[in-house]
């Protein structure tokens, strides 16, 4: 691609490889951020967290489901991790620098999971709320929906506004 030529177009977007396993990231700005495992258009595994917000917003909570995605794939699998981040796969494959404490630490948390798990990755960007029946689609909205369930969740109650007289 003009301007990136790491970045190749894929053809397809389903889930129908079954020796692949599929694990679908997101994150929040409001902290949550979730991994959907996925093989052979299956549901596998999901899981969602929450940690209070820091200054990074959304990258920082992006690159912690990256990782969590990475937590839950079982040593030495084949996995395709779609993200809607493109950031993520740059900064992973040092076509993209960051100087930010918080994203280097967790960058090298990815990097030493990907090592030690020996996980052979296919890194796939899939912009989010698309609106297509794909299966990127489906589990990307999927993970969507479990941060913005946690986000709620968590959220403080809302202040009650009072009239002034």
């Amino acid at each position: 691609m003009k301007g990136r030529p790491w970045l190749r177009l894929r053809a397809g977007r389903s889930c129908d490889d079954p020796a692949m396993l599929y694990a679908f990231t997101d994150g929040s700005t409001r902290g949550s951020h979730a991994a959907v495992l996925v093989r052979a258009g299956a549901l596998v595994q999901e899981e969602c967290r929450w940690r209070p917000p820091t200054r990074t917003r959304n990258v920082g909570a992006e690159w912690d489901a990256f990782v969590l995605g990475l937590e839950l794939a079982p040593p030495r699998a084949r996995v395709t991790i779609v993200v809607d981040l493109l950031w993520i796969h740059a900064q992973l494959i040092d076509v993209r620098r960051t100087l930010d404490a918080e994203i280097v630490e967790k960058l090298e948390r990815a990097r030493a999971l990907v090592a030690t798990k020996q996980l052979d990755l296919t890194l796939v960007h899939h912009d989010g709320h698309q609106t297509d029946a794909s299966d990127f689609t489906r589990w990307n909205a999927r993970a969507d929906a479990l941060c913005d369930a946690k986000a709620r969740e968590q959220a403080p109650p809302a202040k009650k506004k009072t009239k002034k007289k």
